[in-house]
């Protein structure tokens, strides 16, 4: 009987404990054992509710640091749009309002040309209507990134098929395009990175390469994500020409998430876009002397 009345109180004691440890792993981050004794079952509940507290408090910190980058994400994405706003109205600027001054200009003293020499107003009336087709591909261009715009809401594959797709279909270019994802999830803003630097990639091929075929492939490696685009174009000077082909814009995404934009291209060569973007720590890349842009 006195062995009955002596272990009963600390059985019970500890049976709270429990209860109180099973109750805090569920996610009752302010249940406590509330036992104050000087034994060692009073010494262990006091830890225990050390511990709990300390966790409570790192939780709370942590749903603190969510909120915070919730907020952080939402101002990027509201940058990210004025960044794009800001990059269509330099685009316009730079690809349609010149040739439409150039055309208007060229065609203010045509009528004049033709009645006085219409030898030479015939071959200014060929370089017109030059301009005026490079306005309408320039344009076209911007169309086409428009477009693939509302792509990106969807899953990367899904995307990158319309976009290569229409690509080949409106512009008759032999697109091949190998992607390997496997179940591993992709974090959002990589996706949306990886995608807006193919389209530009793309976008660049329509405007500036006169390329036949392009090969694109994006393969999820154990340690990264990795894009490629390679099309067979007259290529360009990579240290002469940058920021006429967005080169700069394509960098600042893949760099402001860690990644490496490596572009190699050679006048009558074509031109090769590469993104790695780590999805763990990264690791040591050796590009083999190549022009890393990042």
């Amino acid at each position: 009987m006195f062995s009955l009345l002596t272990v009963r109180p600390i059985a019970r004691r500890l049976q709270r404990i429990a209860t109180t440890s099973r109750a805090f792993a569920q996610g009752h981050l302010e249940v406590r054992t509330g036992d104050l004794a000087a034994d060692e079952i009073g010494q262990l509940g006091r830890q225990f509710d050390s511990m709990a507290q300390v966790i409570s408090r790192q939780v709370g910190e942590l749903r603190t640091l969510a909120e915070h980058n919730s907020v952080l994400t939402v101002e990027l994405e509201r940058n990210a749009r004025a960044a794009e706003r800001t990059m269509l109205s330099r685009d316009l600027h730079d690809a349609i309002s010149q040739h439409l001054f150039s055309l208007a200009m060229g065609t203010a003293d045509l009528a004049t040309h033709i009645r006085r020499n219409p030898e030479q107003a015939a071959g200014q009336a060929e370089q017109l209507a030059d301009i005026a087709a490079q306005a309408q591909d320039a344009l076209r261009a911007m169309l086409l990134q428009l477009r693939y715009a509302e792509a990106a809401d969807r899953n990367l594959r899904a995307s990158i098929a319309e976009m290569t797709e229409k690509l080949s279909r409106r512009y008759s270019i032999e697109v091949h395009t190998q992607i390997q994802i496997d179940t591993r999830p992709i974090p959002l803003l990589i996706e949306d990175v990886v995608y807006r630097v193919c389209q530009e990639a793309l976008n660049n091929v329509v405007r500036h390469a006169n390329a036949k075929r392009v090969h694109l492939s994006i393969l999820q490696r154990p340690y990264d994500l990795y894009a490629s685009i390679i099309d067979d174009g007259h290529g360009f000077d990579t240290r002469t020409t940058t920021s006429g082909l967005g080169i700069i814009g394509m960098s600042e995404r893949v760099r402001a998430i860690g990644g490496t934009l490596l572009v190699t291209s050679a006048p009558g060569k074509g031109t090769h876009v590469a993104v790695c973007i780590a999805q763990t720590p990264a690791e040591e890349v050796d590009h083999g002397g190549d022009r890393v842009i990042s």
